[in-house]
């Protein structure tokens, strides 16, 4: 009995080493990426990992990952085969950019009983018609970064100074603060999470996780920015202004779902790469729609007042310039698939512009002869800093008589004798539509 437990742990210690020793070398290549411009050169090497332990020699051939296997960006085009051995255990490939594209040159041992692990040793190659576009493509991805970025305070600073959100729609503001923290998530899980980048690497073999630093560093500024605005909707004067139903209910359907999968992920039920996606599918969604009750608001009040348009300049030119970085990347490397194959980014580029042009014609056509300010007197911007402490104008009653002016009756005790008089008849237009901002 004795023996035969022992002889089943050794078996057991056998299978073990067996299994640990599966993959005792790997092939490897020094670089993952190499970017040129036509007429250019550039090397990597391809070499064996551990190569202390190689003692045998096999064979490897090198190629492109197309159904012939030649590449049709650089030359030499065809694959050639190369024998790695305890004596040449690293090669040098070098590559002359010829065409405009992209290749993904890959190795693979000829023979499958070697236990060499091949699965890392690939190259990503584009090649670039001419640096011009680079630089523009740089150039204009930088640009519509900061402006889009810059594009949140507009509005925080006119709430701001109004100490009111009278004008601003608060589904807006809810929808978007919970597509910027799902946006956040998204790349934070892509960017930070080695768990999550082995499960993209695996459902997307070969391919670059498409999420850069800078991505981040815009959905952490975006998720603080739209917070600011909507408390912003829960501490200054907002009127009758409420959230609508039907933005509760998306908001809460959207965040009870990302509770149940994060349980589902703990449990081991859902994959945190499916996870991470939910929260991209609802950026792409809640962007699609949220300025949708701002047009509606503007279209009901027939005014455009409290909606910062300088907001919407940013915004438009920050579409605009996502927009011609995604053209001159596809044209300078001949790849217009990466397009839509980043739909995201050129739906949510095409949406924002879309509603941009409407609130750009709310804005200078449709509602263009509305009142020029959201303060009730021009007299206003003459008072001292010291009377608009300690001054109020309340409004006391509305005497509706004359329906075409009736008239407001205000209470100016407490400014001085040479204010008095600024201050005398409203319109009912004017009190209807500035009746909570009468504080200076």
């Amino acid at each position: 009995m004795s023996a035969n437990f022992a002889t089943f742990l050794l078996l057991l210690s056998l299978i073990s080493r067996l299994n640990g020793e599966k993959y005792t070398n790997s092939l490897d290549t020094n670089k993952k990426d190499i970017q040129v411009d036509v007429g250019e050169s550039d090397s990597f090497e391809l070499f064996v990992r551990n190569e202390k332990a190689l003692n045998f020699s096999f064979a490897v051939t090198v190629g492109c990952d197309s159904s012939d296997g030649k590449c049709k960006t650089f030359s030499p085009r065809d694959s050639t085969t190369v024998t790695f051995s305890p004596l040449d255990f690293r090669f040098r490939f070098n590559t002359t950019a010829t065409t405009a594209g992209h290749d993904v040159i890959i190795a693979r041992v000829v023979r499958n009983d070697t236990h060499v692990d091949d699965s890392e040793a690939f190259v990503r190659v584009r090649v670039g018609r001419s640096p011009v576009w680079s630089v523009l493509a740089t150039v204009v991805g930088w640009v519509y970064f900061v402006i889009w970025s810059a594009s949140f305070w507009p509005q925080n600073i006119s709430n701001f100074r109004r100490k009111s959100v009278v004008g601003f729609n608060l589904d807006f503001a809810a929808l978007n603060v919970t597509g910027f923290l799902f946006y956040s998530i998204f790349n934070s899980g892509l960017y930070f999470s080695p768990k999550v980048q082995a499960l993209y690497e695996e459902a997307f073999p070969r391919s670059e996780i498409p999420i850069e630093f800078n991505d981040v560093v815009y959905a952490y500024h975006a998720a603080f920015a739209t917070a600011i605005t909507l408390i912003q909707c829960y501490v200054y004067e907002r009127g009758e202004q409420r959230m609508s139903l039907l933005g509760k209910v998306f908001t809460g359907v959207t965040w009870t779902a990302a509770g149940v999968q994060l349980v589902l992920c703990w449990t081991g039920v859902m994959s945190w790469l499916t996870f991470m996606y939910y929260f991209s599918y609802v950026k792409l969604v809640v962007t699609s729609v949220k300025y949708l009750p701002q047009a509606y608001f503007n279209y009901k009040r027939k005014s455009t007042r409290g909606w910062s348009i300088w907001m919407i300049y940013m915004d438009i030119t920050g579409g605009i310039n996502g927009l011609l970085q995604m053209l001159f990347i596809a044209y300078n490397f001949d790849d217009w698939k990466t397009i839509f194959g980043n739909f995201a980014k050129f739906g949510l580029s095409v949406a924002s512009i879309s509603y941009d042009i409407l609130f750009f014609l709310q804005e200078y056509v449709f509602y263009r002869k509305q009142d020029s300010s959201l303060q009730p007197l021009n007299e206003e911007k003459r008072f001292s800093k010291s009377e608009r402490k300690k001054s109020r104008v309340s409004i006391v009653s509305l005497t509706s008589e004359n329906r075409e002016y009736p008239r407001v009756s205000v209470d100016y005790s407490a400014l001085s004798d040479r204010r008095k008089s600024a201050v005398s008849v409203i319109s009912a237009k004017s009190v209807e539509s500035f009746k909570n901002v009468f504080t200076y």
